[in-house]
């Protein structure tokens, strides 16, 4: 039974809902489960991606929280499982990262190709990241993948150039 105690809120699933579940579909659910930097506080509240921004306009005060949710945040998992949820799906144990890279280490041979940080910026603020990975899926070898991530990569370039000609 739901209460207080177990912080459940039951609503009628009106306008509000419909509205959220448009938003997931635009989004995918991938990435309104685990981007925190594409949420926002409700009302006169704000996550941390608010209070960053703030931080970066130079606010003394969000300066200041900003570095205290470092200190207090540094060293932290910012996404975990429900307890036994790994189990129940049959992954195993978690590893942790010094278990991972030992299996996924990058060699020469392995990397596919390597994505400049400005480019990457292009494409992940035109959106177009996971347009980058489903070339990635459908090219068959390196060369196929680079020209396909290329013309991604192009279309993101001309979306910045537009609305850096578009802002002057």
């Amino acid at each position: 039974m739901p209460d207080r105690e177990h912080g459940v809120v039951l609503q009628e699933a009106g306008v509000g809902a419909g509205l959220y579940v448009a938003k997931v579909q635009e989004r995918s659910v991938a990435l309104e489960m685990t981007r925190g930097d594409l949420k926002r506080g409700r009302g006169d509240r704000f996550l941390p991606f608010d209070l960053l921004a703030s931080a970066g306009t130079g606010e003394a005060l969000a300066v200041q929280l900003w570095h205290e949710y470092e200190d207090v945040t540094a060293g932290r998992k910012a996404l975990q499982w429900s307890t036994g949820l790994r189990l129940r799906l049959g992954l195993g144990q978690e590893r942790d990262d010094e278990e991972i890279a030992a299996d996924d280490a990058t060699t020469e041979d392995s990397l596919l190709l390597l994505i400049p940080r400005e480019e990457w910026r292009w494409v992940a603020h035109a959106g177009l990241d996971l347009a980058v990975i489903e070339a990635l899926e459908v090219a068959g070898g390196r060369e196929a993948a680079v020209r396909a991530v290329q013309g991604v990569i192009d279309q993101a370039a001309l979306l910045a150039w537009q609305r850096a000609c578009e802002a002057s």
